[in-house]
């Protein structure tokens, strides 16, 4: 299993395809466009969980209202008989920690803890 963060990717990611027609699967978030940037030529945010062929990934939708202090991707990882909830968190370092920070990220992971009693 692979995790990443800031991957640069967009829909349709041609490396992302690559992985899905060898048998790799992909649990990826892209970041939203924002109309503010200048450069719209490339999509500087985005994680992902990736996975070897054998190993089940799904993912698993968290919160109604999306964070936006950090950019994140949950997956339900499955081997055999275990499974285990994968949270991949990317906080951009560009910009100082804010108190909301924990809340939302207290309210995500509050979400994959129910789902993973499931």
């Amino acid at each position: 299993m692979l995790c990443l963060a800031k991957t640069w990717h967009d829909t349709g990611c041609a490396a992302f395809n690559l992985l899905r027609s060898a048998n790799y699967q992909v649990v990826d978030r892209q970041r939203p466009r924002s109309d503010a940037l200048a450069d719209q030529s490339t999509n500087h945010g985005g994680v992902a969980v990736i996975t070897a062929p054998g190993i089940n990934v799904t993912p698993v939708n968290a919160v109604a209202d999306e964070p936006l202090t950090f950019e994140y991707v949950c997956a339900r990882v499955t081997v055999g008989q275990l499974s285990a909830i994968v949270v991949v968190v990317y906080r951009p370092g560009y910009c100082a920690v804010q108190p909301v920070f924990f809340d939302e990220l207290s309210s995500v992971l509050d979400v994959f803890v129910a789902t993973d009693q499931e």
